[in-house]
């Protein structure tokens, strides 16, 4: 009967060792991993690096230095306001391709690759002579093929983007001028019933559906009917003060655009 009682005791104690062996370790491995968590240093978020994101941000356009091209028809063929904007600006140089008489799709025949090779922007002031020709202005979902005003300025876009995309490309809306003998005249409407406020209003559609920004020249320039004569020689082409107010307006927005 003793030995019976010594082996049970004994097996008893053994049993009990064994599991306080096994919560010892277990105490152990909890405490080894709450030393991990709270040692491991927490990991920074790299910014930039993360797999699908943006490596960075656009590289800032800088306008001082760059080359401009001036694209319009006979009130930006006699006009100072390039040069102007290029001290205001500091850029590089300016070149004036305008000429009288040029209409939107006239754009057409002076976009090309060797006419854009060294030029940074582009700017195009035109729609006037459109207005007193009584071209049909179409709709906005005109694609550049159209033969509509809404079409010929996708067409310009289209054409300007292909000879070179990197260029910046800016819409300038027509200046509003007083009367001039033997063509309609702002306010007055043309033989197709439209004022020149609705060819503004076309190129800033067509341009924001297309992401090109627009110089609002014909609302935001602050030559109105009632001082017309103030800013032009014949109530059409710009005079010194015209061209200084052009100027500032080109500049200023030029500055906010790329800003």
């Amino acid at each position: 009967m003793l030995s019976v009682a010594l082996i049970a005791t004994l097996a008893l104690g053994i049993n009990r060792s064994k599991k306080e062996k096994e919560k010892i370790l277990e105490s152990k491995k909890l405490y080894e991993n709450s030393i991990n968590q709270t040692s491991k240093p927490k990991e920074e978020k790299k910014e930039g690096n993360v797999e699908g994101e943006t490596q960075g941000s656009e590289e800032k356009f800088i306008l001082e230095g760059k080359t401009l091209l001036s694209l319009g028809d006979g009130v930006s063929k006699g006009s100072t306001y390039q040069e102007k904007v290029k001290t205001l600006l500091n850029l590089k140089s300016v070149t004036n391709n305008s000429n009288n008489g040029l209409v939107m799709n006239s754009m057409l025949n002076l976009i090309n690759e060797k006419a854009l090779k060294d030029t940074d922007i582009i700017i195009i002031m035109v729609g006037t002579n459109d207005y007193t020709n009584g071209r049909a202005l179409g709709t906005k979902d005109d694609g550049g093929e159209v033969e509509s005003f809404y079409g010929d300025v996708q067409a310009v876009i289209n054409a300007a983007q292909q000879a070179k995309p990197e260029a910046k490309l800016v819409f300038l809306t027509p200046l509003k001028h007083g009367y001039i003998e033997g063509q309609p005249s702002y306010p007055d409407k043309n033989n197709i019933d439209l004022g020149l406020e609705d060819y503004c209003m076309a190129i800033k559609e067509v341009c924001d559906k297309n992401s090109i920004p627009v110089i609002d020249l014909f609302n935001e320039s602050g030559i109105e009917a009632e001082n017309i004569a103030d800013y032009t020689v014949d109530n059409m082409n710009l005079n010194e003060a015209g061209n200084e107010k052009v100027a500032k307006s080109i500049s200023q927005a030029l500055q906010e655009i790329f800003k």
